[in-house]
């Protein structure tokens, strides 16, 4: 089971809550991965989650980057993170997500990627100190998130210095053919390690003016390879998906339909309310399109531009 696996367990469980039916939460169900990725009441699925679940490793990382989500948009104050703070689960995954922070270089040396600018993101201070996150992003500059966000797009779309397996040879001295064995487990471990970094440049990007060519790097690359199973790439360009549509709207779509997922369209239509006069914008942009039309896993564009129907192929 990879990335895209995850990602429809999650469409579908969003789609049905839509439909008035039951997403009673199974804290040992594969859609909890997606459901903390991408529900918007993040704060009541960690209500209902056993606190010594959120210690996972990929758990606890995701869950950090959605407090990060919360303190960059609405504060410390706010009545989101206070909600958060009260939270078990979310105290014993900043538990396991800080330990690392009080070191100087919380993450081991790779000449792959440069955190010096985004350390705060493990440090204890940012989450438990009021104004802490504040004082740190008012230091940051724009080259130093377009720094990480490059860096991301550099290791994880165009695979520069990304090391991958040779799945024949594996399959020549195992005997099983496995795609999400595509890329060593180092280099995911790396990934996985630096993905908080990325996600805050993600988010910070996205309020500035100078952000949307940055979002639309990653909404119009696929990852290099398989998504592995929790899909952090996939959810990182859906969430650039959404934070570019907040903004703009569909406008940078209708510019250029061809090389985003279709997949994307739908997290949109999803999350947010389409008008049809949206719909048949995009439709009559795809319509016009030239180059080929949009692909994906299993989602058909042109049905939900016609008939609104989200529902998953």
């Amino acid at each position: 089971m990879c990335g895209y696996c995850i990602e429809y367990n999650t469409f579908t469980a969003i789609y049905n809550a839509h439909s008035g039916q039951s997403t009673n939460l199974d804290p040992n169900g594969i859609e909890l991965i997606g459901y903390l990725q991408d529900l918007p009441d993040v704060q009541s699925i960690l209500a209902n989650l056993p606190a010594d679940m959120a210690d996972d490793g990929t758990l606890s990382s995701i869950i950090a980057c959605r407090g990060l989500e919360i303190l960059m948009a609405q504060g410390f104050d706010s009545a989101a993170y206070q909600s958060l703070l009260k939270t078990p689960a979310y105290l014993s995954a900043l538990e396991v997500f800080t330990s690392a922070g009080d070191a100087e270089n919380p993450l081991p040396a790779d000449p792959r990627f440069d955190l010096s600018a985004a350390y705060w993101v493990w440090d204890k201070s940012t989450y438990f100190e009021p104004g802490y996150l504040d004082r740190q992003l008012r230091l940051w500059t724009l080259p130093d998130a377009m720094s990480l966000l490059k860096q991301y797009v550099d290791f994880r779309l165009q695979g520069i210095g990304l090391h991958r397996n040779d799945l024949e040879e594996r399959m020549r001295q195992t005997g099983v053919f496995d795609p999400i064995e595509d890329i060593t487990a180092d280099d995911r471990e790396a990934f996985d390690a630096h993905f908080p970094a990325f996600w805050c440049a993600l988010h910070w990007l996205a309020m500035q003016p100078e952000g949307a060519p940055c979002l639309w790097e990653v909404i119009s690359h696929e990852p290099i390879g398989v998504p592995e199973f929790a899909g952090l790439d996939l959810w990182f360009q859906r969430r650039a998906a959404l934070l570019a549509y907040d903004r703009f709207g569909f406008v940078p779509f209708l510019k250029d339909l061809s090389p985003v997922r279709t997949e994307l369209f739908q997290f949109i239509g999803l999350m947010r309310q389409i008008t049809s006069e949206e719909r048949a914008s995009l439709l009559e942009a795809l319509q016009q399109l030239e180059a080929p039309e949009p692909k994906g896993m299993y989602f058909n564009l042109r049905q939900w531009l016609e008939t609104g129907d989200l529902q998953l192929s």
